[in-house]
């Protein structure tokens, strides 16, 4: 009887990769390295803005309450400059920065009646530790509400300024 023919094809060849295997590997698994790099750098970006945000919504959530319980915004004239790292608790706008943040923030407040008008107004301003729109400086952002007389000029307003 004869012996089946894979038995000898096999035997041709000991077990294991040969080089051009093994690079071909090497070369995809680099590739899909590279493209997973930079993805995950964007989608960095992406989550810091996305928490930069929560935050500067928090503290004008913080801002209307104040407004809503004492007529004024907070601090009623003046700043407070929270820098990034420090753990800082402003409980007049329910908000506690904690240890190791990543930003600074400048929060201005005015409430002024002049003759027979009422300005109230702030700005929550954020110098970010990162730069979003890729112009090589680190983003700077406001959110602002101004009120003349009880009645919104801006409201809430959020943008970057460069």
């Amino acid at each position: 009887m004869r012996e089946p023919i894979t038995r000898y094809v096999s035997q041709g060849r000991a077990g294991g990769f040969t080089f051009v295997e093994l690079l071909t590997a090497l070369v995809v698994v680099s590739a899909l390295a590279g493209i997973s790099a930079f993805n995950a750098r964007s989608y960095q970006l992406k989550a810091e803005y996305a928490a930069l945000q929560t935050t500067t919504r928090h503290l004008m959530d913080g801002q209307d309450f104040c407004f809503l319980e004492n007529n004024e915004f907070y601090p009623k004239t003046g700043i407070i400059s929270i820098a990034s790292g420090i753990q800082m608790d402003i409980p007049e706008l329910a908000y506690n920065f904690p240890q190791g943040h990543k930003h600074r923030y400048l929060i201005y407040g005015l409430n002024r009646n002049i003759g027979k008008w009422t300005y109230n107004y702030y700005y929550i301003i954020v110098y970010s530790d990162f730069d979003f729109n890729k112009n090589g400086h680190n983003d700077i952002f406001i959110a602002t509400t101004y009120l003349r007389n009880g009645k919104p000029i801006y409201n809430r307003k959020f943008y970057r300024l460069n």
